[in-house]
């Protein structure tokens, strides 16, 4: 009987654990709704658009519950699938509103809008002048006010205008971060611009029309005068000295108060009239620039976008077949040497430049050689072949050892693009076959000023998948020149390459290569089974919590169910007890 009432007090205690745990859970609070989202205008009722980096903010009940920036005037949000939009819980309240900047800036009037979930397109409208970024009338410049509407005359700006005696940014962000500004109402011509003698000044220069004119004297400056160059520095205008040679031009990375500058050698008469126009970029006369540092950075960008595109190893392979090559050699072998048990030398001599000696390890009956060094588009074209098949496999590397990383790591990579230098290319065949299959070391020179570090230039082998790198080795380096040999399979297009960060060495072709782990011959048992049974293990963990928080208080019947199989287990009973307890 004693066990009897044992068994009846732990099954009640269990139910009343099961009751409250799932009161706990249904006084859990709502889940989240799905999302609502919204896109569309964003003006004001003069009509002016919503400035790119304005924010908009949806308001539930006082309170933001999403935002979002205008990326284009006028707009926010887009319908796109990629197409940022103004999200918030649908099950924050019924209705939401709309601001901008913060919950108190200035209200739609479309106002209030009904919060259901899914995508709509709302626009709004804002009260006149939220967005009205035209410039408030003030001073003219002269230290009065000017009449009303003249301030927004097209032409006019404001320019800040800084002297110093040489180059030197951190000095110049000084004076830009740190001292008040000077006004300086500018001329119409160099004959009545004002004259300046002094440095360490930053002048607020105003001006009207399509530019305005300084005068600085350095005859009349009381430390310097006589001083060869001047640096003029700048925050947003264009600097044009009417005359003097510009030495030399920059950006001022150092601070936001600076844009750039430029250094002037000074004019024979130690006068030099300075055109401002508000523009953003430091510039110089047309005729005597020493420095064009738009011509560069012009040249920069082709560059980038050159570097940029998709080329493949048929795309070289096409280049190559509609060149002039620069040099071109067919060399004959001698038939004494087939069935020689000797590798075959063979000597370029005077015939070609960068391809010196090919040495097969069979008899064939001709070496053609093609090259292509002073070609720029096959140089370019191939550089841009092997930097994009470089940065594959290092992208193919990385996704392979992510994929070897615990998940919940979230672990990534950022995949630097190598820097690649092609000093020349040639194309190599021989016998009928053109010997794609034909074993042999090429050694091929490079002039010694084409490239910077030995150690990390290759002969890359053109293949049907792309580029393989030859394990290369340094045969000669002298002050003209700097001789490479490498080992290949067979005969095609060959690249000398330096390659400037961190990149995989092929190692196809090289018999003494391992790769970087080997399967065991011999696994143990234990090693066999623990990658089976582990994660077995793991995902009955998971399925079992997924149970308990799909259906409340379940965790609690499981776990009353084991304490009473414990009490079971630990007072011995068995089913015949129950009847032996009441016939005793």
């Amino acid at each position: 009987m004693k066990y009897f009432r044992l068994l009846v007090i732990a099954i009640v205690v269990g139910f009343v654990a099961t009751a409250g745990g799932m009161t706990v859970a249904a006084a859990q609070g709502d889940p989240p709704g799905p999302p609502a989202s919204f896109y569309g205008e964003a003006v004001d009722e003069d009509g002016n658009a919503a400035d790119s980096g304005t924010t908009i903010v949806a308001v539930v009940e006082g309170e933001v519950e999403g935002q979002i920036a205008v990326e284009t005037a006028g707009e926010y949000g887009g319908p796109d699938a990629f197409d940022e939009k103004l999200s918030l819980d649908s099950a924050a309240g019924n209705e939401v509103s709309f601001r901008v900047e913060d919950a108190s800036g200035p209200a739609a009037l479309e106002d209030p809008v009904d919060l259901a979930p899914g995508l709509s397109e709302q626009d709004l409208t804002f009260p006149a002048g939220t967005f009205d970024d035209s410039p408030d009338n003030g001073d003219d410049g002269n230290g009065g006010s000017g009449d009303d509407g003249d301030d927004t005359d097209v032409g006019s700006g404001t320019v800040e205008f800084l002297i110093e005696t040489d180059i030197d940014n951190d000095h110049a962000c000084t004076h830009g971060e740190y001292d008040e500004r000077t006004p300086l109402e500018a001329g119409n011509s160099p004959d009545d611009a004002p004259v300046v003698v002094k440095d360490h000044v930053i002048w607020e220069v105003t001006y009207e029309g399509d530019e305005g004119y300084i005068r600085f004297d350095n005859n009349e400056h009381d430390v310097y005068p006589g001083l060869d160059s001047w640096v003029f520095y700048q925050a947003g205008a264009d600097l044009s000295p009417t005359d003097g040679t510009v030495l030399e031009t920059g950006d001022v990375d150092e601070c936001p108060s600076l844009d750039g500058y430029m250094e002037v050698e000074t004019p024979s008469d130690g006068v030099f009239d300075i055109e401002v126009t508000e523009d953003g970029d430091v510039t110089g006369p047309a005729s005597g620039r020493e420095d064009d540092q738009e011509e560069e950075d012009e040249e920069d960008e082709e560059e980038d976008e050159t570097d940029d595109e998709e080329v493949t190893v048929e795309d070289v392979v096409e280049t190559v077949d509609e060149a002039e090559p620069d040099g071109k050699a067919e060399i004959e072998i001698d038939e004494d040497a087939d069935g020689s048990d000797e590798n075959i030398t063979v000597g370029t001599g005077d015939e070609t430049e960068s391809v010196e000696e090919i040495v097969l390890a069979d008899y064939v009956e001709s070496v053609s050689i093609e090259e292509y060094t002073e070609n720029d588009e096959v140089v370019e074209t191939t550089t841009a072949s092997i930097k994009q098949y470089l940065t594959e496999n290092i992208q193919k590397d990385v996704e392979e050892d992510g994929e070897e990383t615990d998940a919940d790591d979230n672990a990534t990579a950022d995949v630097d693009t190598p820097e690649v230098t092609v000093s020349t290319v040639a194309r190599i065949t021989v016998g009928d076959d053109g010997g794609e299959d034909t074993p042999a070391a090429v050694t091929m020179s490079v002039a010694a000023d084409d490239i910077n570090e030995s150690e990390q230039t290759s002969i890359f082998h053109q293949t049907d998948g792309g580029w393989e790198e030859l394990p290369t080795e340094v045969k000669e380096e002298t002050d003209e020149k700097v001789v490479f040999s490498g080992e290949t399979s067979g005969f095609s297009l060959f690249a000398v390459a330096e390659v400037e960060g961190e990149h995989e060495e092929d190692t196809e072709s090289d018999p003494d290569s391992e790769p970087d782990s080997q399967p065991d011959p011999d696994p143990e048992p234990d090693s066999q089974l623990e990658p089976e049974t582990e994660p077995e293990g793991e995902g009955d963990s998971d399925s079992v919590e997924e149970s308990d928080d799909s259906i409340p208080g379940f965790g609690m019947i499981t776990a009353v169910g084991v304490l009473l199989g414990a009490i079971v287990a630990r007072l011995g009973w068995r089913p015949g007890d129950l009847g032996q307890q009441n016939r005793n």
